[in-house]
């Protein structure tokens, strides 16, 4: 053989023999992240359906014309039916479910509503917020009154506080037209909603410790949890008995360590938070599933022993508040003394307070984005939002969040130039409204994105705008 040739093979053999090596290389690397970069392509590819699912539901329920909604809503859910095969779209298909369900009622189309909670109990046969929407419009047949109302009183049994189920068994009482015991029912459930268990939670993983039942229906009671923590924790979970709504009134957390007691606030240093309201004073649970406090702890070397003592009040609970503005309880509260007696208005005074404390009031006064303002409500059974504007306006837009609902506001106060124009809401008169109709107990919204425009008569500056109502 040549020696040309040999030399040609040589190289050759070293091409192919590096070719190998490379090829090892790649499929070793291939090997070792391989299994990461399916993971991300999977993850990438189930993603991109869910995101593209929630952006056609929001776009869906945000349409201002009802008859257009639940056409959105209804293509929606008939594109989600098949939803086995993509686990992942689920909690989409029940948010639409919902939605769609929400405009049927809003239309009286109580027999499609009902269509849609069969389907959903099929779909999850523990569903106890499906099973109570279905009860309720049975109490709206005069042919199965009966049967809804029996099945609300089982689910009530089942879950006495739960707040989906009780505000169906409320509003199913009120369109009966029994407003004593629809109050009667959420009495019952402010008392249910104090008893359970708090649990500690550390690491991530929840453990029940000694705690005190919550047991002291209708009286001011005391909590106190006692607990070990070892040095390695530096930060724990407190949660609340599933749908609580009370409030913890100076809530104290004790640390002891050798030579050392440590006396902190929980409402001067607490983290992340769910389901509660923290002031200077307090705590409150909202009545929601799932209610928690996250606590920082001081860094230690040994073992602490932990107390945390606080005073338990009873609160309505704001996550079923809202039947309390129910225009049939409106209608109840405006009778006579002689017709309801006080313990019972007092009694609806706190829970429609507890259902408007917070809520978020948007005005506009012009192009442009809602100054928002929060209802403060007062110890005399009255409310009030405030708006410090210092704006030119000739027209005032109020937004608030919709859902059948009288809203008791009485006057709408601007100042001005120094002089304070006063108007009155349930009889001013309005330039454009939206799902919200006039009446002499308030504003009554009648379907969802309520607003009402109303002419700025002042002629000035504003300087500020207070909206005022009588719980």
């Amino acid at each position: 053989m040549r020696r040309k040739t040999v030399k040609a093979l040589a190289t050759l053999g070293r091409a192919t023999a590096l070719t190998i090596c490379v090829a090892a290389g790649a499929t070793a690397l291939l090997w070792s992240q391989g299994a990461a970069v399916l993971r991300d392509w999977d993850r990438d590819a189930s993603d991109r359906p869910l995101s593209a699912a929630r952006a056609r539901l929001a776009v869906a329920a945000s349409h201002v014309d009802a008859g257009a909604r639940r056409l959105a809503l209804a293509q929606l859910h008939n594109d989600l039916r098949d939803i086995r095969s993509m686990e992942r779209l689920a909690p989409v298909a029940v948010q639409c479910r919902e939605h769609l369900a929400n405009c049927f009622e809003l239309a009286f189309d109580h027999d499609a509503a009902a269509g849609l909670w069969r389907e959903a109990i099929d779909f999850d046969a523990n569903d106890l917020h499906a099973m109570a929407r279905l009860a309720e419009l049975q109490c709206r047949r005069p042919d199965t009154t009966a049967a809804g109302l029996q099945s609300l009183t089982q689910l009530i049994a089942m879950a006495p506080n739960a707040p989906c189920i009780v505000q169906s068994l409320v509003r199913a009482l009120l369109a009966l037209g029994r407003p004593e015991h629809a109050l009667l029912a959420l009495q019952a459930s402010r008392a249910s909603a104090t008893v359970g268990t708090f649990v500690i939670a550390v690491g991530g993983e929840a453990a029940t410790v000694s705690a005190m039942p919550c047991s002291n229906v209708g009286t001011n009671g005391a909590l106190r949890l006692v607990f070990a923590l070892p040095p390695t924790v530096h930060s724990l979970r407190l949660g609340w008995p599933v749908f609580a709504a009370f409030r913890l009134q100076t809530p104290l957390l004790r640390l002891s360590v050798p030579n050392e007691d440590i006396v902190v606030s929980l409402c001067e240093r607490p983290g992340t938070m769910n389901g509660v309201v923290v002031d200077p004073d307090g705590i409150e649970a909202l009545g929601h599933a799932a209610a928690w406090l996250n606590i920082s702890l001081p860094a230690r070397t040994d073992t602490m022993q932990c107390v945390i003592t606080a005073g338990i009040v009873p609160r309505p609970s704001p996550a079923m508040a809202m039947t309390a503005l129910d225009p049939v309880f409106a209608a109840w509260a405006a009778q006579p003394d002689a017709a309801i007696d006080v313990a019972s208005r007092q009694q609806l005074a706190e829970w429609r307070a507890a259902a408007l404390r917070g809520m978020r009031l948007g005005l506009r006064l012009g192009q442009g984005d809602a100054l928002m303002a929060r209802i403060e409500c007062h110890p005399d059974n009255t409310f009030s939002a405030t708006w410090m504007i210092e704006r030119d306006a000739s027209e005032l837009q109020f937004e608030w969040p919709g859902e059948r609902a009288c809203h008791p506001w009485r006057t709408i106060e601007l100042v001005a130039a120094g002089r304070t124009v006063t108007l009155d809401p349930r009889t001013v008169s309005l330039l454009a409204t939206h799902a919200v109709q006039q009446s002499p107990l308030g504003l009554i919204v009648t379907g969802e994105s309520p607003s009402v425009r109303i002419a700025c008569p002042t002629g000035d500056r504003l300087t500020s705008l207070t909206v005022r109502g009588i719980l």
